[in-house]
């Protein structure tokens, strides 16, 4: 054999070996979770409704892993056969009287059978056994109806989440201190107010409104000389007539003058 075939030959050995202890592994951690080369034994149960099911879910016992769904097939349009996959050494646990009931892992997670029920008395199932299913039971509606209303809720904490992510513990702790500070402050201050000196207090004021009113109508009304002021254009014609005169003579200018001296002494 040459030399470049044998070194073919060592190459290809090496990949094939590499991939058959590749596949062994895979077979080997496959078959652990799986329990591919353990027993199997077929049970069934007939639905109205396979409720999300799918091919390949959990079958739990007692909160064990004890198979998978292996087909759902439609019998009818108001009948549905969900076929199981369960370990053989486990059929003798089950009982004739016990059902199957819908769950689903965590809140939104994938739906999964749980068989649960069965009296000591009972005798245990056999293989291709059809157990019964409680597919309507009020707590798996109540569940059902509940996840949507979680989902919201969800939501809503997210927003909420995000809006307060921002602000740091001190900050929110120097908020709700300030807040806590106003309110003890606006609570003295109501209740250092006696109820007769408020009401005074709003008496005056009401007085006050009231004559203010009756002065402005007065004004508005007249006769009086606010209201020529304000009313009368002559009056203002006149006024500005003889402000500007005043502007423009020196000698009233000087009359006006020595007026507000004599005025001040």
């Amino acid at each position: 054999m040459r030399p470049e075939d044998k070194k073919s030959v060592i190459i290809t050995g090496t990949f094939v070996v590499l991939l058959l202890l590749v596949t062994a592994v895979s077979l080997f951690l496959i078959s652990k979770e799986n329990k591919l080369f353990s027993i199997k034994a077929t049970l069934s149960t007939t639905v109205s409704n396979a409720q999300s099911v799918r091919e390949g879910a959990a079958v739990h016992f007692k909160g064990i892993k004890i198979g998978s769904v292996s087909a759902i097939d439609i019998l009818s349009v108001d009948k549905i056969k969900i076929s199981l996959q369960v370990e053989d050494n486990y059929l003798k646990w089950i009982k004739e009287d016990s059902h199957i009931a819908f769950r689903t892992q965590g809140v939104l997670g994938d739906k999964y059978l749980e068989i649960l029920g069965g009296n000591e008395d009972s005798p245990s199932v056999k293989t291709n056994h059809v157990l019964t299913s409680n597919e309507n039971s009020q707590f798996d509606q109540f569940i059902n109806k509940g996840e949507d209303i979680l989902v919201v809720a969800t939501r809503v904490l997210q927003k909420i989440d995000a809006i307060m992510g921002p602000v740091d513990n001190s900050r929110m702790g120097s908020i709700l201190d300030n807040l806590e500070t106003a309110s003890i402050r606006a609570n003295k201050l109501f209740s250092s107010v006696e109820p007769k000196k408020l009401s005074s207090t709003l008496d005056g004021i009401n007085k006050a409104s009231t004559s203010l009113g009756n002065v402005m109508s007065r004004i508005e009304k007249g006769p009086g000389t606010a209201h020529s002021l304000i009313y009368d254009p002559t009056v203002h014609e006149d006024l500005k007539s003889l402000l500007g005169g005043a502007q423009r003579s020196k000698v009233l200018q000087y009359f006006i003058r020595e007026t507000i001296k004599d005025n001040n002494r």
